[in-house]
């Protein structure tokens, strides 16, 4: 179902108590970025996500890295809102700690157009189990444990013959397919050693 075409406002930059530039930080509101767009597709949100695709770009080119470029970022942004017939903006936990974010909110305001958070979004599009689901998953978890239990009892243990010297436990332990013996399982998946044969 198709519920209109968003613009997915998300914080990006992440600086830190000197207010330098945290790279790995960038990355992770990318990889959260991605993640919650997915979210919203699978719930029928076309959503254009601009982190999503300026990230990639910023991460490939030296000179944007090394002068930790954003305005760049805020123009295109711009553009791409001016150009685009957007049905509203749906906002991104924390974006009222970003810039960005709260421009992109307000140029939204300005228009008139719906303004959405994604937290109200996934909760309320998230069906919640109610108590007789969840106990049946807990006796079906129940059952299918009490039944790995019975049929692992039930599993056949092969046992070794009696050794009377270290030289027996030698060749029991070391015996090999090539020279008669090694690890054999039978019919029901047990698992033993079989003592090579002696002439």
């Amino acid at each position: 179902m198709n519920k209109g075409f968003w613009y997915f406002a998300h914080p990006y930059t992440v600086k830190d108590a000197d207010g330098r530039y945290v790279p790995e930080g960038e990355q992770a509101n990318f990889e959260i970025a991605n993640a919650r767009a997915a979210e919203l597709l699978k719930r029928g949100y076309n959503v254009y996500s601009p982190i999503s695709h300026t990230h990639p770009i910023h991460r490939a080119c030296p000179e944007f890295l090394s002068k930790h470029e954003h305005e760049l970022w805020y123009r295109l942004d711009q553009d791409v809102l001016e150009r685009t017939r957007f049905d509203g903006i749906i906002l991104a936990p924390g974006w009222e700690t970003s810039t960005g974010c709260k421009m992109e909110k307000q140029w939204f305001l300005d228009r008139d157009l719906p303004i959405r958070f994604y937290r109200e979004i996934i909760a309320e599009e998230t069906p919640v189990p109610d108590e007789e689901w969840l106990l049946g998953e807990e006796l079906n978890r129940r059952k299918h444990r009490k039944e790995a239990t019975a049929q692992a009892a039930e599993k056949p243990v092969v046992e070794a013959p009696p050794l009377k010297t270290s030289a027996d436990a030698i060749g029991f332990f070391m015996s090999s397919e090539s020279d008669g013996g090694g690890e054999v399982a039978d019919d029901s998946g047990a698992i033993g050693f079989r003592p090579k044969e002696t002439a």
